[in-house]
């Protein structure tokens, strides 16, 4: 039951999306915003985990840690988000719930070889506006609509030559469409109303590295390094003044992105770590005509601290919980009014583990806020609840 279980949930994720609101990912010239998580325990801790030794939970960007493993695992992750955009001398709300990816790992030999799939949200957009316009003694709403995202699929092969070093490289194939549509909705019947979309769709593979790196026994380093992909841009504009779609085809990239973390055990219970991770978003897309005016250095900085329980039958449930805090902040990788979009958060979360101790519920808080009215046109308050469940299952495995 619980194995069939498992495999509706992984194939469902695979196949569903959604996007939360921002004002910011609606960026001129952008894709989205970038999106930014290892799991859900590293992001109750500032975000972090590219050195968090786990052999419950999958890591989405370092895959060299899946060295850790015992069994086969998988990993599915959900994120509900909040925004308060205060905007030109109003305030507004909006939710939203995406399934922010999954992973399945099988160790083909027990801690030396281990291959794998993932995939994950790599940019998403999604903001809408209505406003009233005049033109002479004429009145119209003007609705504008972006929305839609990147996903970045990846099969993974990790290799461990020794036991305190894991090497794994990756095939990445990124896909997504993002869409603007606008209409004019004319009060007077005279008029005709018009609808426009223009879509922007990106293929193609590309490919990373990560390692994880046992320094000591209490001391691990981890890192990563995505290459650019090669991709094809599809541009498609309809409208109601061309009888047929306009499409304009050519190659795009993305610029190379880098995470380094590290993290120390001490007392059996504390771990610190901290990441760092920066992307060149300022290189664009490679895509002509595209201007780079309003894109700049993606980066995002984190640390964070946990309490962890040791593993003991006798304990209480309560008693067995993981703790967690953090902070981080970092630049968006977009310009509003000139100016650069920052981030700050503080994390919080908690772990719980079940299944005789071989699975574990990871709950992550995190509450920031985005850019400065006074500065960037806009500010926006925003609270993020990810919810990541992590198991194992003998499956593909000889009993050893």
């Amino acid at each position: 039951m619980l194995k069939s279980a498992i495999l509706f949930l992984v194939i469902f994720i695979f196949t569903y999306t959604a996007t939360p609101m921002s004002f910011f990912s609606s960026a001129s010239q952008g894709v989205g915003l970038r999106q930014y998580m290892t799991t859900a325990r590293g992001m109750g801790m500032g975000g972090v985990g590219l050195a968090l030794p786990d052999n419950r939970a999958l890591n989405e960007l370092n895959v060299a840690s899946w060295r850790n493993i015992n069994d086969t695992r998988f990993s599915l992750h959900y994120r509900y988000e909040v925004n308060l955009l205060s905007f030109s001398n109003a305030d507004f709300s909006s939710s939203s719930g995406i399934f922010n990816g999954a992973a399945f790992a099988v160790p083909i030999k027990k801690h030396k070889w281990v291959f794998g799939i993932s995939i994950l949200p790599y940019t998403l957009v999604d903001f809408s506006s209505t406003q009233t316009l005049s033109t002479g003694d004429e009145t119209y709403d003007e609705n504008i609509f972006f929305k839609g995202g990147i996903t970045r699929g990846q099969v993974n092969l990790v290799w461990s030559p020794t036991r305190r070093v894991g090497l794994a490289g990756s095939f990445h194939y990124y896909f997504g469409t993002i869409r603007d549509r606008y209409q004019n909705i004319f009060n007077n019947d005279e008029f005709y109303n018009s609808n426009s979309e223009m879509s922007y769709r990106f293929l193609g593979p590309g490919a990373g590295l990560s390692v994880d790196f046992q320094v000591f026994d209490s001391l691990f380093i981890g890192g990563f390094l995505d290459m650019k992909p090669d991709l094809t841009f599809t541009r498609t504009l309809q409208s109601p003044v061309k009888s047929e779609k306009e499409e304009y085809e050519t190659s795009s990239t993305f610029p190379v992105s880098w995470g380094l973390g590290s993290s120390f055990t001490f007392a059996q219970k504390w771990t610190i770590a901290a990441d760092v991770a920066f992307q060149k978003w300022s290189e664009g897309f490679d895509i002509p005509g595209i201007s780079l005016s309003q894109l700049e250095d993606w980066r995002q900085f984190g640390f964070g601290i946990e309490h962890a329980h040791l593993a003991k039958r006798e304990k209480s449930f309560f008693n067995r919980m993981d703790l967690r805090a953090g902070f981080s902040f970092g630049n968006i990788g977009y310009k509003f009014n000139n100016r650069s979009v920052t981030e700050y958060a503080v994390h919080g979360g908690m772990g719980f583990p079940f299944y005789q101790d071989r699975a574990r519920f990871d709950i992550a808080l995190k509450a920031g806020i985005r850019g400065d009215r006074s500065n960037t046109i806009a500010q926006e308050k925003f609270f993020q609840f990810s919810l990541s469940v992590s198991g194992g299952e003998l499956w593909f495995q000889k009993f050893r």
